[in-house]
């Protein structure tokens, strides 16, 4: 057979089209000036470069002796050693990249999850008060979610992983009262995410890494569906493709991460399940679709891609046990249904009502087609993978056999999908990242396309060529995961500040102690036309509770002449803030005009707003005497 020189075209292009992105050379690689991808500052990506560059060449070198060890004998043990090893090497990639956003890589995550312009489900799931009522009444509820568009443009799925979530962890209050505590850490300054209970912010603590874990699991079918047609070495590349497709590492950890993982299973189940004569495993892979769906409706590319594949399936032998592919067909709708049939038949409501709820959130066509047609491929091909992506066009050169990829069924159905979307703009508000689902078919299309077969039909990779696209890929998804924001927080960044450890200069020490977290040092009160008072504070503890501040002046028959409520500083150093140990200095000023002369007793104290129910007594802080 001729060699294919079209391998080490695509390399080569891809590579170079890799460095561009590096270097940034052409912003419009970073999506088109309407949607274009921000960039970090350098500064952030500097401090986590060093741990980024050794993870990416742990990988490298891991996927590059673990592939030789798995090629030399490809037994079940070694290749489930293998893949669990090289997915752990994945994780610590992604781990070093998201601490380009700080030093911890699970702040990220939570933030990416509690944020209600990244994501907005943890905000909608607060909202359910009867599960039932809401998924009765879940198509009218989908146009009055406050984040917008994300949940109104979704199925109840992703809202039920939350709700569901923070209902397991009731049973285990200890874990989200440690877990809780931690996460209010991270956003202190934000009254309403710090006030959640502490069972919903430990559940957006651990779909956030689990969505991450979950992800990585995609390595395994990727490698199942190529190995088992060109053998343990192409599939091996496969994994590692899919272990470094942008899109998966810098859209963690929302959930479109999880849905390469749906489509690799259901093309899998359905492979195995035609050549092996297994009716069930094609059922499985419709019902896996369905909850995909049940997830995003986008998801419904799966089941076209997966339908397009069987009504095309071939391999070069016979399978063991033939079953008529309508068969297949036939259990695979019936499993794709089920999910939506168990939510009619309980709730009444139809994917068409789900459908034309979230379309207007949807169908944003504010873009231009034609800017759409060309930059929505662009989008997809950097988020798949360059190289991966210019290995699987079905374009080859008219002389060369390039082991029969124009009859390949998964190449067709990909580019058939894929292309139909493009060209219909039915959905030209989005971007890239809805089509993660799709980015792991050019992975396995690159592996097979560097697959050669002997007449024994055993298959193997060109060595050279695949490290070559695996060095390529991984440069550009390092590159990319530590200098492009593809997630867009609300929220300001959080102010910088030196918490006060050493105990100031206190013109009036006491010593009120207002709860087990908090206590009251000290305080300064001078009388002008106004009453300015400093109150010195100190945490034991950081508080979970955002506390508020009064200031009461009472006179001699014990009513409150002057008061004043506050936050800290002004608002600005909320106690769900404080850390232990610190000291805080808060400084207020109260209105006496029109008091009568005389002494007043004043009182400061803590209190929270929504309950009004109060921390401790009130500490006596002094007589003030009134000219």
């Amino acid at each position: 057979m001729k060699a294919c020189t079209w391998p080490r075209i695509a390399v080569v292009a891809g590579t170079a089209l890799g460095l561009v992105v590096v270097l940034d050379l052409v912003p419009a690689l970073r999506g088109p000036e309407a949607w274009r991808w921000a960039l970090l500052p350098a500064s952030a990506a500097g401090d986590a470069t060093v741990a980024t560059a050794s993870a990416l060449l742990l990988l490298l070198c891991g996927w590059w002796g673990a592939g030789r060890w798995l090629a030399a004998r490809p037994t079940w043990i070694r290749t489930n050693l293998a893949l669990a090893g090289f997915m752990v090497l994945g994780l610590l990639l992604q781990a070093t990249q998201l601490t380009a956003y700080g030093l911890n890589p699970a702040v990220p995550l939570f933030e990416r999850l509690a944020s209600d312009q990244a994501s907005g489900y943890l905000t909608v799931s607060q909202e359910v008060e009867s599960v039932h009522a809401f998924l009765a009444d879940y198509p009218d509820l989908m146009s009055e979610f406050r984040p917008d568009p994300h949940p109104r443009s979704k199925p109840p799925g992703i809202v039920l992983v939350y709700w569901a979530t923070e209902r397991i962890l009731t049973r285990f209050p200890s874990f989200a009262a440690w877990l809780g505590h931690w996460a209010r850490g991270i956003r202190c300054e934000n009254l309403w995410l710090v006030s959640l209970p502490d069972t919903a912010l430990a559940a957006n603590t651990l779909v956030g890494v689990l969505t991450a874990l979950t992800s990585a699991l995609a390595i395994w079918p990727a490698f199942a569906l190529v190995s088992r047609r060109y053998g343990a070495r192409p599939g091996w590349l496969a994994a590692g493709l899919v272990t470094l497709a942008p899109g998966r590492l810098l859209f963690t950890p929302h959930m479109d991460t999880v849905y390469p993982l749906a489509m690799l299973l259901a093309l899998w189940l359905v492979d195995t399940g035609v050549h092996k004569g297994h009716l069930w495993r094609s059922a499985l892979a419709g019902a896996i679709i369905s909850l995909a769906t049940f997830m995003s409706l986008v998801n419904g590319l799966t089941a076209a891609v997966t339908y397009l594949y069987l009504l095309l399936w071939r391999e070069p032998q016979p399978p063991a046990k033939r079953t008529p592919v309508t068969a297949h067909l036939a259990v695979m709708t019936v499993g794709i249904f089920s999910v939506w049939a168990v939510y009619w038949a309980g709730y009444g409501v139809t994917p068409i009502q789900i459908y034309l709820a979230a379309a207007p959130a949807r169908h944003d066509l504010g873009r231009s087609y034609w800017l759409w047609l060309g930059a929505n491929l662009v989008d997809f091909a950097v988020f798949a993978g360059l190289p991966a992506f210019l290995l699987a066009l079905p374009w080859r050169p008219s002389r060369v056999r390039c082991n029969g990829l124009l009859r390949d069924p998964l190449l067709s159905a990909y580019w058939c999908v894929l292309l139909a979307l493009n060209l219909s703009g039915a959905i030209r508000g989005e971007a890239g990242r809805i089509w993660l689902m799709l980015s792991p078919l050019p992975a396995l299309l690159a592996a097979a396309q560097l697959a050669r077969a002997s007449p024994a039909a055993i298959a193997r990779t060109r060595p050279g060529v695949g490290a070559a696209v695996m060095v390529a890929t991984a440069l550009a998804t390092a590159a990319m995961g530590l200098r492009w924001q593809v997630t867009l927080l609300e929220w300001p960044s959080a102010e910088r500040r030196e918490p006060i450890m050493l105990s100031p200069d206190i013109p009036n020490t006491l010593m009120a102690q207002l709860g087990p977290q908090i206590r009251m040092v000290g305080y300064q009160a001078n009388t002008n036309n106004a009453l300015d008072v400093t109150l010195y504070w100190q945490a034991l503890d950081r508080p979970d509770t955002p506390y508020t501040v009064f200031l009461h002046l009472v006179d001699p028959t014990g009513a409150i002449a002057a008061q004043r409520d506050f936050m800290p500083q002004a608002g600005r150093l909320p106690t769900t803030c404080w850390q232990p140990g610190e000291y805080v200095i808060d400084q207020h000023v109260l209105d006496i005009r029109g008091l009568a002369p005389g002494d007043y007793r004043l009182q400061a104290g803590l209190y929270h707003q929504p309950s009004m129910e109060r921390l401790g007594e009130p500490a006596q802080l002094g007589v003030i005497t009134l000219p």
